[in-house]
Order: C-alpha cells, then structure tokens, then sequence
C-alpha cells in the first residue's frame, strides 16, 4: 500500500513540474527498466523528438540517467547504444 501511495506521489510530482508526458516516461521507465529513447517514444505515444527533449530535461534534474553501451573497443558513438533508465533513490528522495 505504501509502494503505491509512493508511486502516486512522484507521479503527481512530475506532473505538476514537468509535464503529463515526463510522468508517463517515468512510469514506462520503472516498468521497463533500461530502454532506448526510440522505445520510449513508441510506448509513450509522441513524437520520438518530444520524447529525447523529455528525457534530457529529465536527465538535467537527475530523475534518469543515459548509460552508452560501446558495441565495439573503439568508443564510436555511432557504434553505441544509449540506454535511459530511472535512478529510483533520487526520485524519491525528492518525495
């Protein structure tokens, strides 16, 4: 009961600060876990450049975070795969 009172609190939270749309891209991160901004914005229903625009003022108040996966030893990032996910402790340590 806690858990959902929490969740609910930090859906709120985002909504009120930065949008209905940074809400959902928060919840589909804490159900998916790691996933590519593409992904996001598939399952979010907008705009793929809406939803990196989302993601890097998420990223800016420290709510996500972008993990590169190198394919290759070279660091390409044309090789690479960014992956967002949540960083649960900062959420809600802001609750």
């Amino acid at each position: 009961l806690l858990h959902c009172f929490r969740d609910r609190i930090v859906h709120r939270m985002l909504t009120s600060h930065h949008g209905l749309a940074a809400a959902r891209i928060v919840s589909i991160l804490q159900m998916k876990g790691h996933c590519e901004s593409d992904t996001i914005a598939d399952d979010a229903l907008m705009p793929a450049k809406e939803a990196r625009e989302i993601l890097h003022k998420l990223h800016k108040t420290g709510y996500v975070d972008l993990c590169d996966m190198h394919l290759t030893k070279t660091h390409n990032s044309g090789t690479a795969i960014y992956l967002w996910e949540v960083k649960q402790d900062r959420l809600y340590k802001n609750v």
